[in-house]
């Protein structure tokens, strides 16, 4: 079991001198965790998100919130392994207010209601939720689930994977109305030293790479700059200064297993992200025409051949590029979809095609074919993708530049595998986020990891030194 340790101070104080006495307190943090999820270190790496989500210890439970009324709710995620993406809330409203326990800039505020979400292990989130009326003609309808994806990285629910169901976080039942309250107008007030770190800031540079090197289950090593944790200093900083990190994680399908994005996680100083590069960003997820099955087979030299047949309705020449994705909903009889994507191989004609997995999918399904955001193919771009430079990728979009939000763990995109039709090659492009921080106030030593438990047991951590500019020690 995991708890929260809640420190209070003028962000407290000015909520509960808009909503009353106590307002931040009426309802318990939310602590999420994963009960029956295995963090040891002999399993971990080919089990996806893992199993659903607890509540304060229970399974779906039921929090009561009087019709029209504002609670606020301190969620934080401690599950050993997998994320949440939070779905639009139905009839409930909610504003985010605070992310890992850093509050809001007023522009921030007021451009998040009833915004989707997602909280990897470790994220923290503050909400202001508001409750419909309570219906009086049908009293059934007056409770309403918090839906939410289990997952581990983006590619592994929609849009990029269509056929994912989703999760009942918990449930709230509305009670007879209370007085109406409203969303508070403004922010709390924003502290200075909270303000955007500027690019005239900055001091230094450097990169740091995370990656899971393949292996089977036990045998996997999860790293940072190629090394599993061995007590020594990783990163050095001096104090009171600025600097830019590029955050890799170079960890790619199929032979680490499910693609996962490690959630970043660094101790004492909390950083802003200006840019953010997902090889894995989907443009479309169209259906396909017909149905499939796939039939996965290992000769005995260990070379695997999975095959996707199609029914007589599917055209794969026409339907599909080399590195596209293919998703099927094969279910196994309890759980979510059985079968992960396959990054498609070869297209040997309009039934026929070749992909990466090692899954096998025997009843005819549907299928959906999930087209990358990126390529590397500058003789075959679609309509709206972006080219990119493999040695140098750059995302479509940035981040705004100014009113950053604050982070102290971020999910660093998993890598993926490009196909380029000139060359007939495959290169492997990592994901990164570049993140800005100010190291400020404390010298010493602390740690950055994954915050996957299994991960970081593994070996994915490494110490940071935040240096002072002259020696604490003086000589007599």
């Amino acid at each position: 079991m995991t708890g929260a340790f809640i420190i209070e101070g003028q962000y407290d104080k000015d909520l509960n001198d808009f909503y009353g006495d106590g307002f931040t307190r009426r309802v318990p943090p939310i602590v999420v965790n994963q009960l029956g999820s295995v963090p040891g270190l002999s399993v971990g790496a080919f089990l996806g998100p893992g199993p659903n989500f607890s509540v304060n210890g229970r399974i779906q439970p039921t929090i009561k919130m009087a019709g029209k009324s504002v609670a606020m709710w301190r969620i934080v995620n401690s599950a050993s392994r997998a994320g949440m993406y939070f779905l639009p809330p139905t009839s409930l409203q909610w504003k985010q207010i605070a992310q890992d326990g850093v509050q809001f800039k007023e522009e921030n505020y007021q451009a998040n209601t009833s915004q989707t979400f997602t909280l990897m292990s470790g994220n923290r989130a503050d909400l202001l939720v508001k409750a419909p009326a309570y219906n009086e003609k049908d009293k059934s309808k007056n409770v309403y689930p918090v839906l939410v994806y289990n997952t581990v990285d983006p590619s592994d629910r929609p849009p990029a994977r269509p056929f994912f169901p989703t999760a009942t976080l918990m449930n709230v039942e509305v009670t007879k109305d209370g007085q109406e309250m409203q969303f508070m107008p403004q922010a709390p007030a924003f502290p200075p030293f909270l303000k955007d770190i500027k690019d005239s800031d900055i001091t230094g540079t450097k990169i740091i790479k995370f990656a899971t090197k393949p292996g089977t289950p036990s045998a996997q090593q999860q790293t940072i700059d190629g090394k599993q944790f061995d007590g020594e200093v990783g990163a050095v900083v001096l104090l009171n200064r600025s600097e830019e990190w590029k955050i890799v994680n170079e960890t790619y399908p199929p032979s680490t297993g499910p693609q996962i994005s490690h959630p970043f996680h660094i101790h004492i100083n909390p950083f802003q992200v200006t840019e953010l590069f997902d090889p894995n960003e989907v443009l479309s997820s169209p259906n396909g025409a017909g149905t499939v099955t796939i039939n996965s087979v290992t000769d005995a030299q260990g070379v695997t051949t999975t095959t996707v047949t199609g029914s007589a309705e599917t055209n794969f020449t026409r339907d599909f590029h080399i590195g596209d994705w293919i998703w099927t909903n094969g279910q196994a009889a309890t759980g979510p979809p059985a079968a992960p994507p396959g990054i498609v191989q070869k297209i040997v004609d309009e039934h026929t095609l070749l992909i990466d997995t090692n899954k096998s999918v025997n009843a005819a399904s549907p299928y959906q074919i999930a087209v990358p955001l990126y390529t590397i193919d500058a003789n075959n771009v679609r309509a709206g993708q972006c080219l990119i430079d493999p040695n140098n990728p750059k995302p479509c979009t940035k981040p705004p530049a100014t009113n950053l939000i604050w982070w102290d763990t971020f999910a660093i995109p998993s890598g993926n595998n490009f196909y380029n039709a000139a060359t007939n090659t495959w290169t492997q492009v990592p994901g990164h986020f570049r993140m800005r921080s100010n190291f400020v106030d404390y010298a010493g030593y602390y740690v950055i990891h994954c915050h996957i438990l299994a991960h970081e047991d593994r070996g994915m951590m490494t110490v940071v030194e935040v240096a002072p500019l002259q020696s604490p020690y003086s000589h007599h």
